[in-house]
């Protein structure tokens, strides 16, 4: 009992002490982290160059009817009512607008059994009507009242031509199979996949090849409702109830779609659970070139990991091989939102290639997996890779953009190859300006996409701090959110100029960007915790023109997909499904900024089996690309 007791006051004991030295940090502390905006050493990194465009956004949510508010009643220093909730952007009635679905959450007393929950408490479906939204929650069947809702998803997973939604909750967690009528049916217990414990990000993909989309779900930390009452202190600065190492790591779910409507889980068997990580967000990509999904998981408060898809083996098994400290990527940080993205060349660093690990499992066909990955690799790795410099353009390899927690600064993992192979991942987030100028903020959705569209990769992030306003305990400390203008080799955070809603601090936790009104930029939907959304309409102003590749194939071809955009001398790639942001989901089509182009001079989708389109000569505008090119 004695060491029970020893064991509760050294969390209490840490928790304070890392709260208290954050607040210090963000309040007490008169150095260059105290407030970027007047430090010499980082008014480099902040200066805008004067070629900047002028990025401009308009908060349009309630002209446009998309009024709610998060979360009910009052703060009640729970750990989930603090890190929900997300949003999702997708075309639930197939008619060509973009509809949003806003998760929110019940009270806790009714997780506790204590009554049911308000209409204010579900989660809302928004109908694009020509850019008016009408909420149709209830009478399509996805209001979910009762749930205690963190994100959300949209997929086609029954390939029946019509769009699901997943919904991850703290409790059973809900798929909604689309009738193709305007009303789905809760079928989350029937098909396997309603996890009964606290789920926070989702990710699709066919990791397997079978032609049938699977779906890995990040379980977060086991926290008890029942113990709320007596373990929270509304009058304490800094609860250790809202600490995630007070509590035991969840494990994660990997569902293997079976083709009848059901999953499997076979997390444990393919080596994915990560059952010591407190995991908030994954995203399938094929990091490597191999032509199979590998996948990475950010984590809380524990090491962020990696795990390489060595393919499907003998006995038609397939595997994950943990490269997570082979590659750099086993981070400690608190990871939330991820974009994976295209931003620069990556040097060499003298790490072989064999950091990955050599030993592959003969393939479903008979021959060796080493040997396809080495035939192909000459052909599908980008040219030049051993010569890459790190101030270059973009390269085709995928890096990775991490939003972390306050005092641990952003973190842009750029892929680094040697021998056409990818090596290692190196955080450069300094050298490109992410790092110092997020040393205060708490980063949540993320938004990889070339706002201006100048052909070149932008960043939005959306910032709410899980730190408590000093003297008033049930309000959180708000922050503005983040708009990196792309500079060339650096980004620029112009968010305080780019309209009074970015200007402004918020509460932000998810974010999805979409084209919602149809004019050839990316618009941005910030999910606000306990607050309104914010729709942020694109009003930048700009001669340059943009493309919007869509892909006309099932979801197991789709998520996954990389597509190349050339223009000139410069081709930018993009991955379906690899801009994850935090409990959200991007629109399904993918945007490009040409530049002064008016034509794209090459399209290519490289789909999720390893097969590719081509099309040349693509005027701006939007295009949709099937799996025979039209």
């Amino acid at each position: 009992m004695r060491r029970a007791w020893v064991s509760v006051a050294a969390v209490v004991a840490g928790t304070v002490a890392l709260s208290g030295g954050a607040w210090w940090l963000q309040h007490v502390r008169e150095t260059d982290l105290q407030s970027a905006a007047g430090s010499v050493t980082t008014s480099a990194i902040l200066a805008i160059p004067d070629e900047a465009p002028a990025i401009r956004f308009t908060d349009v949510a309630a002209a446009s009817g998309l009024t709610m508010r998060h979360g009910p009643g009052v703060r009640s220093h729970a750990l989930p009512e603090d890190t929900g909730s997300g949003l999702a952007w997708g075309d639930v009635d197939g008619d060509g607008d973009l509809d949003l679905y806003v998760v929110n959450f019940a009270p806790l007393s009714v997780q506790r059994g204590g009554g049911t929950g308000a209409l204010d408490g579900g989660n809302r479906l928004f109908r694009n009507d020509g850019g008016r939204f009408v909420d149709v929650a209830a009478t399509a069947g996805v209001a979910d009242a009762e749930g205690f809702g963190m994100g959300a998803s949209f997929a086609d997973y029954d390939a029946d031509g019509d769009v699901d939604l997943y919904v991850t909750n703290f409790g059973p967690n809900r798929l909604f199979r689309n009738g193709g009528d305007g009303t789905f049916d809760e079928v989350g217990a029937w098909a396997g996949v309603a996890d009964p414990r606290w789920s926070t990000g989702a990710a699709w993909g066919d990791y397997d090849r079978d032609g049938r989309l699977d779906l890995y779900v990040a379980n977060y930390v086991e926290w008890d409702t029942g113990s709320l009452a007596a373990a929270v202190d509304l009058d304490g600065e800094f609860p250790f109830t809202l600490n995630p190492n007070a509590y035991s790591p969840a494990g994660n779910r990997l569902y293997h779609n079976r083709g009848d409507g059901t999953f499997e889980e076979v997390a444990g068997a393919a080596g994915v659970a990560d059952a010591d990580g407190r995991s908030l967000n994954a995203v399938f990509c094929d990091l490597d070139g191999d032509g199979w999904l590998d996948l990475f998981v950010a984590n809380d408060a524990s090491p962020n990991r990696l795990f390489r898809n060595r393919g499907v083996g003998e006995g038609g098994h397939l595997g994950f091989d943990d490269v997570s400290a082979a590659t750099g990527m086993a981070d400690t940080r608190s990871g939330m939102g991820v974009s994976v993205l295209d931003v620069a060349g990556g040097g060499g660093s003298g790490v072989p290639a064999a950091a990955w690990g050599t030993a592959r499992s003969p393939d479903a066909t008979g021959g060796t997996e080493d040997a396809q990955r080495a035939e192909g690799a000459e052909a599908d790795a980008p040219a030049g890779a051993a010569a890459r410099n790190p101030s270059a353009g973009p390269d085709g390899w995928p890096d990775l953009f991490v939003a972390n927690w306050v005092a641990q600064d952003n973190a842009l993992y750029r892929a680094v190859v040697e021998g056409d192979q990818l090596a290692e991942f190196h955080d450069d987030a300094r050298a490109f300006g992410l790092a110092e100028v997020s040393t205060q903020m708490v980063g949540w959705g993320t938004l990889a996409a070339d706002i201006d569209l100048d052909g070149r990769t932008d960043l939005v992030v959306a910032n709410g701090s899980t730190l408590q306003q000093p003297g008033r305990p049930r309000l959180l400390q708000p922050q503005p959110a983040f708009v990196f203008w792309n500079g060339g080799g650096r980004f620029y955070d112009v968010a305080p100029a780019a309209g009074d809603a970015l200007a402004a601090a918020h509460d932000g936790r998810g974010l999805a960007g979409a084209d919602f009104d149809g004019d050839g930029d990316v618009d941005v939907a910030i999910a606000v915790n306990r607050g309104a959304p914010l729709l942020l309409r694109n009003d930048t102003v700009t001669a340059n023109h943009g493309l919007a590749v869509a892909l006309d194939a099932s979801d197991a071809l789709r998520f996954g997909a990389r597509i190349r955009v050339t223009v000139g001398e410069v081709t930018q790639a993009r991955w379906v499904g690899g801009d994850a942001s935090y409990l959200s989901m991007h629109a399904p089509d993918l945007p490009f900024g040409l530049g002064a182009a008016t034509v794209a001079d090459r399209v290519e989708v490289t789909w999720a089996d390893g097969s590719t389109t081509v099309r040349e000569g693509v005027p701006a505008g939007r295009v949709r690309l099937g799996r025979g090119g039209g």
